[in-house]
Order: structure tokens, then sequence, then C-alpha cells
């Protein structure tokens, strides 16, 4: 059964606004099922519109409800405690500094519910901000810690440190999962870090992974594996060489299981 006729009938077609996740080959397969996709939210009326994992900006979503669309908010969860918690800071400061990309999709849809945002990406970008009284400051949920370290005392220089109210909002996953895949990285020869090249939290594995072992390798697909990361089959390297396998949050099973498979056939391996 297609997707689309999953979600019920009560709307005529289904759309994406933007990507779902940010992994293509995920992307494909529900275009596949049935689902299309939409940029702009004008474009919509009257259809069932899903939003996205990244959360969507809040003109967009009254553009959808004015324009009669069923929405189908797939906003993650630790992404609307975040926006919860830069809307309640607000109300204690003048302005709210938000630690992340400016052109990443869950910063833009952040920002939206906020009076006076603004996004820092590096620490040297702190000096021309404002000298507000006092300031509130969110992570991108996907931002590596290391990154809102440096910033966040970057703003305590600035500001003062009774002046500066930072909330950890960085998801526990990725957090968990940038520190599981560092660990990893040190014990392993080669390092597979499996994700799309549009996926923030994928890339930033990658800059982890390389951090500990210069052998670490990004790809998407199994038929992206440079068979010259590796020695030829049969090679006794292979008794002892150890191959890890790391992988962003948009990135589904199937497709380690496909590398893994690749790569136990380049070394000859059946299990």
């Amino acid at each position: 059964m297609a997707l689309a006729q999953q979600l019920g009938d009560t709307a005529g077609d289904t759309y994406m606004l933007g990507d779902l996740v940010h992994n293509r080959q995920v992307v494909a397969r529900i275009s596949e099922a049935g689902v299309m996709q939409a940029e702009r939210p004008e474009a919509l009326s009257g259809a069932r519109v899903i939003i996205r994992t990244h959360g969507e900006a809040q003109e967009a979503i009254d553009q959808l409800v004015a324009a009669n669309n069923q929405i189908v908010d797939l906003t993650c969860g630790v992404v609307k405690s975040v926006r919860e918690k830069a809307v309640d800071l607000q109300q204690r400061h003048p302005a709210v500094i938000v630690v992340g990309k400016k052109d990443h999709p869950e910063v833009q849809g952040l920002i939206s519910y906020l009076q006076n945002p603004h996004v820092v990406t590096e620490p040297e970008e702190v000096a021309s901000l404002p000298d507000y009284p006092s300031v509130g400051v969110v992570e991108q949920t996907t931002i590596g810690r290391h990154r809102f370290e440096r910033v966040h005392a970057a703003l305590v220089t600035k500001y003062g440190k009774d002046r500066v109210e930072a909330l950890d909002t960085i998801c526990p996953h990725t957090d968990e999962n940038q520190s599981a895949s560092r660990d990893v990285a040190k014990r392993c020869d080669i390092i597979l870090v499996v994700g799309d090249t549009h996926s923030s939290n994928s890339r930033r594995l990658l800059e982890v992974c390389r951090e500990e072992n210069p052998r670490s390798h990004f790809l998407s697909c199994a038929a992206e594996i440079d068979p010259s990361w590796f020695p030829p089959e049969g090679d006794i390297r292979w008794e002892s060489l150890v191959v890890g396998i790391t992988a962003g949050a948009s990135t589904p099973d199937w497709a380690i299981d496909e590398i893994a498979a690749k790569v136990r056939e380049i070394a000859g391996l059946k299990e």
C-alpha cells in the first residue's frame, strides 16, 4: 500500500514540504511510495502536507493552514523542545542567540518563532553582536558540542558569565553518536561514515572520526565503496584488520547493512 494511502483519505494529494529528512535515498523511496514534493508552501492548496523532521517556519505553517491544507507534523520532538525553550528564554532576555548554521532548515524554522534572534556559527562572530544586558542561548540540535563550547566561551567573554543563560539543546542521540563514533575511530584501522552530503550531523560525524583516524571515509551507499581503501581479497592483513561503520541519524538501516555486506565481500568473508 502506498504511503499516501496509509495516511488516510481525508485530503487530496500528499506532499513533502522540502526534504523530509536529509537523505536522498530515503526521500527517493518516499517519493516512489506516492508522496510528491513541494519547495514553497504557497504552491499548495487543499492537499495533505507532511512537515519534515527539522520543522518549518511559522509563516509557512500559517500559509498552509490558510490555504486549507491538512498538516501532518513530523517535526522531531527534540526540535520542538528547543523551540519551546527558546521562546521561553526570550521572555527573560532582550535577544536569543542560536548556535548553529544560518541556512539549516531547523535553524530557519526556529528563528521564525523568535522576536530578536541572532544565529552564530563561529566564535569569531560574537564580537559583532550588539551589547545586550543579557542573552539567552540555545543550539541547533545537531551542532557539534566542541563548536558550541567555543561559541559559548566567546559569549561569556563578551557579556560576562552572569549575563549569559545557555540551555543545552543538542540532541542527546546526536551527542552520544558523535562520542561513540570518536571512540570507534580510535580503535579501528578504517572507519566508514555512512550518510548524505546534505546531512549536517553526518558530515560532522566525518569530522569527528577524522580527528581520530585519517583513514575515515564518507559514503552514502555500497556502490560508493572504493576497493582501494582496503587490502585485496585474501590478503593476510584482513586477519587483523578492524573496519568500523558509523552512520548519521537519517541513514536507513538497509544502507548500513548493504555496506557491511560489501565490505565482507571485498574481504572474501562469508560472515
